[in-house]
């Protein structure tokens, strides 16, 4: 109350001689504020403070944090990759390496073929006359439909020599090797190309040449006084034989090594032969 005496309670404590003049105290039982009490500021303190800062208790060993090992943060950053993935890997490389490789040696094999090619066959010599082969010494009888020869060289494909019907193979019934035309171009020239007209069943044969070049009159003795130059496998219709190596001379044969079936026979056909340098 406005005008009633403090209490003992309420008077100021005086100051401790052994003190500094000016300090204030309050009494030992007064209540301590929770702002102010050392405890306050130890826990603000440690909210603020690193972990790695506190200090141990006391009488408690110091036992420091260490750092992520070199092998966990790698591990971290960079998972290892699964080895069979890095196989795949490797082997689809090695196959579309395989691809492109063999992607160019195909181009490259095709250009060399298309430079490689030998050029189109030229004017065909006009041939001086034709004749059949058939030697008696290989198993014939010196005759295979010899009036027809002449139509080997007469520029008409509807017309043709043939050879004989043979009944049981394509091999002349195993009679002899072969049958065929000789033309002549009526003296030495040089040859590159052969072009024949065959018949429409594939037909195999061989283009030959006298063994001796200089002959005035074709060899009708045996197959084997001619050598081969070219050959066709199974061929209809219009064919073109290049010779590897160009030769020089008056005589061409054209031997059917294998007849075609033609109904319940076999037989050949030659329409017409072309030569050309």
């Amino acid at each position: 109350m406005f005008g009633s005496r403090p209490s003992a309670d309420d008077e100021p404590v005086e100051d401790d001689p052994g003190e500094p003049t000016g300090a204030l105290h309050h009494r030992a039982d007064a209540p301590a504020s929770p702002w102010g009490s050392p405890d306050h500021e130890e826990a603000t303190q440690s909210i603020w403070s690193d972990v790695d800062d506190e200090e141990p208790a006391p009488g408690q060993p110091y036992t420091p944090i260490p750092p992520p090992s070199e092998q966990l943060r790698v591990s971290e950053q960079a998972p290892s990759r699964d080895p069979s993935r890095r196989w795949q890997g490797a082997l689809l490389a090695l196959v579309v390496i395989a691809l492109v490789v063999g992607l160019v040696g195909v181009f490259v094999n095709q250009f060399n073929r298309t430079s490689a090619m030998p050029a189109a066959p030229q004017q065909a010599y006009v041939l001086a006359g034709a004749r059949d082969f058939d030697p008696s010494a290989d198993g014939g009888d010196d005759r295979e439909n010899p009036d027809l020869a002449q139509l080997t060289i007469d520029g008409n494909p509807a017309t043709a020599w043939t050879t004989e019907r043979y009944g049981r193979s394509a091999d002349f019934n195993g009679r002899k090797p072969g049958a065929g035309v000789v033309v002549d171009l009526g003296e030495p020239k040089p040859v590159s190309w052969i072009v024949l007209t065959l018949g429409d069943a594939p037909t195999t044969g061989e283009v030959r040449v006298p063994v001796q070049a200089d002959v005035t009159s074709p060899p009708l003795d045996a197959a084997s006084s001619w050598r081969r130059v070219a050959s066709f496998e199974p061929s209809t219709g219009h064919v073109q034989l290049h010779l590897d190596r160009p030769v020089t001379t008056r005589f061409v044969l054209v031997y059917l090594t294998a007849l075609p079936r033609v109904g319940p026979n076999y037989q050949g056909t030659i329409a017409e032969i072309q030569v050309t340098p």
